[in-house]
This record gives C-alpha cells, structure tokens and sequence, in this order.
C-alpha cells in the first residue's frame, strides 16, 4: 500500500539518535531536534487489528519514553481507525493532523528569471548559510539550522536546493530520497521574491522528475493552497496521539 510506504520512508527521513524497535513500533528519541517527527512512534501496519497486543506495546513505549523524560507521540495514519479509537480510549489526544500529498511526477517546468541548482549532502554550515531565507528570527534560523544537522545524517540521499533571482538568494528546500521517491521538507521563499515560481523551480530540481511526497499541516492554509497550485494532490493523512 502506498499510504503505508510513505509513511515508511518519511519516518526514515527524519532519522533520531535513539530510536527503539517493539514488536514492529518504530519509536524514535531526538532532545536536539524541534520536530515532533523525530520524537514519534510510527506504529506497525494494522496494528489496530490486534488491541491485546498493542495495549503490551504501548505500556511498553509509554514506559520508554518516560524514562527519556518525553511524552509518548504516535502517528495514526488515517488507514487504521482501529489503532485510533484505541489510544482514543487510553486518553490520548490529538495534535497536528496532517495532509500527505503527492505529485508523480513533479512537473519540471523552466522559471524565468530564477536560477535553481541542486547540493548534494546538507549540513548545518550549509542550512545556516541559507537559513535566513526561512524568517529573520532566531527561532526560525534555529529550526532551519536543526534540519541541517538531521539530514547530515542521511549523507547523499539528503539534497537541497538554492534558487537565485536577480542575483540574490530566494529560496530554498530540503529533500531525501529513498525508493524511487522524494520526501520534500524545509521548503522557503524569501518574501521580496515570493509569487514569482521561486518555490516550483526549487521542487522541479529537487525532485528532477521523480515522484514527490510532503507532509503539510491540515490547518497551514498557505502551505496547501501553495503545494496543491504545484501539481500536489492528497494521498492520505495522519494525525498524532500523544499522552495528555
């Protein structure tokens, strides 16, 4: 299923320090990562088909997670409403429901007047350089910064791309990929140059004609309206639980 592959390969895309195997959970730990991604569980397929065995998996990662001084987090994709209304009922709450969106292929169509071009390998030298195209403020260079730091990691299949305009830096995006797909994360466009195909020359080198895949916010209402007008379209969606 291709819900369940995608869900797979983003959950490797955004690699953790600790990280725990349980009965086919993958739960992972990241303290120096902001990304509630990095500090989630991503559950086995169907695993709502088998609440007894689930109940055991989750005492046991509840447990884990404590003794990391975190909550426990879990992705529920939209696929299992089993698994769902079980955390529901052992008081878990939801957060940060999520779009997952695809493009296969990504369009590749030439921008004038923007110059994009593709890193291979990312670091946080290199996500600090450019970071400021992301907001002025430190905690957004800090979150930038924190995506270079994760994807150095992942050694060739993290790419990013910078786009030019008028001589300037105008965007930039972060991609990994894996299986014949690109995950897009870090996607932005400084504001002087926003509305002027800064953000689709970035994805067309990026994804070089490969099928794509992002993860949007359902309630970030420029982030979809921006990603649909470039060819982006729904392939299924997944909220969080996580421990009151």
């Amino acid at each position: 299923m291709r819900a369940r592959l995608l869900d797979e390969i983003a959950a490797n895309a955004t690699p953790a320090p600790i990280t725990r195997l349980v009965d086919g959970w993958l739960a992972k730990c990241a303290p120096g990562l902001p990304f509630r991604r990095a500090n989630a569980v991503l559950p086995a397929a169907g695993a709502g088909a088998d609440p007894e065995r689930t109940a055991a998996v989750l005492d046991e990662l509840t447990d884990w997670y404590g003794t990391q001084g975190r909550r426990l987090v879990v992705q529920v994709p939209s696929t299992d409403p089993a698994l769902d209304s079980l955390l529901a009922s052992r008081g878990l709450v939801v957060e940060a429901p999520v779009d997952v969106l695809v493009a296969t292929p990504v369009p590749v169509i030439p921008v004038g007047g923007v110059e994009a071009a593709v890193a291979v390998g990312v670091d946080a030298a290199w996500a600090a350089e450019y970071g400021a195209v992301h907001g002025e403020d430190a905690a957004s260079r800090a979150r930038v910064e924190a995506y270079g730091r994760m994807l150095a990691d992942l050694g060739p299949s993290a790419v990013a791309a910078v786009a030019r305009r008028s001589g300037e830096v105008a965007g930039v995006g972060f991609g990994v990929r894996e299986r014949g797909w690109l995950g897009v994360f870090g996607m932005g466009t400084a504001v002087a140059h926003r509305r002027h195909g800064v953000a689709r020359a970035v994805l067309g080198v990026l994804a070089s004609g490969r099928d794509a895949y992002l993860q949007v916010e359902v309630g970030n209402a420029p982030a979809q309206a921006l990603y649909r007008g470039l060819g982006f379209t729904d392939s299924h969606r997944y909220h969080y639980r996580v421990t009151a």
